[in-house]
């Protein structure tokens, strides 16, 4: 079942169906952490796996998915990594190279930032993108180090250096960058406002989390 697309499905707060529209669907495989099961009931949607210690999964969506011959992968409840992590090893095991993320918000504070940095850790490893109700979070590293953005006038575009980034470019936003370098806990790269159709942003090396606010 190798597969380059895969949709993670989080066990935060429920995402609203209007979030399904926003993901490209072409050979895309869903995989679920944990209670994000519950989501894909919610959206109508049949997982390809489910997995994590499934502790939170409705008792009737596990069935219902039992029933359709949906692939689970269990592990012990005590373990030493995250439903999510889990999920993230399961596709890129299986010849994940573009991973989108949803259901990571809401819920405890620790989960979401845990998910995050999680995700940005891992980044270098495949193309990963996090949808939310109000925005798309993409991660730029040493393999990843290019943006092109269609569609973005006027939105809200931020990008926040995780470690030291430099080299860092952008066209199409008011104010912009050329070679420059933003360290770690910087407010310089928040809320920039995009002032063409097509953004592209680019740097050199660091890790840069990248939130455009539709």
């Amino acid at each position: 079942m190798d597969n380059t697309d895969w949709l993670i499905m989080g066990g935060g707060a429920p995402p609203s169906i209007s979030l399904k529209d926003k993901i490209e669907w072409q050979a895309r495989k869903i995989i679920c952490a944990d209670s994000g099961a519950n989501h894909a009931y919610r959206w109508g949607l049949t997982p390809d796996v489910i997995c994590g210690d499934l502790d939170s999964i409705d008792e009737s969506v596990r069935f219902y998915f039992e029933d359709l011959g949906v692939e689970f992968i269990s592990y012990p409840v005590d373990k030493d990594w995250t439903d999510t992590e889990l999920a993230i090893e399961v596709a890129l095991e299986r010849g994940g190279t573009d991973l989108v993320f949803v259901g990571l918000d809401g819920g405890r504070i620790d989960h979401l930032f845990t998910n995050y940095l999680l995700i940005a850790r891992m980044s270098q490893k495949a193309r990963m993108r996090i949808l939310s109700e109000q925005s798309w979070t993409y991660f730029l590293n040493d393999r990843y180090n290019s943006l092109y953005l269609e569609g973005a006038l006027g939105k809200t575009v931020s990008a926040i250096p995780l470690m030291e980034s430099t080299g860092i470019c952008y066209a199409g936003l008011k104010y912009p960058l050329t070679d420059e370098q933003l360290d770690f806990g910087t407010s310089r790269g928040m809320s920039n406002v995009a002032t063409q159709d097509t953004v592209s942003i680019r740097f050199n090396s660091g890790l840069l989390m990248v939130i455009v606010n539709e």
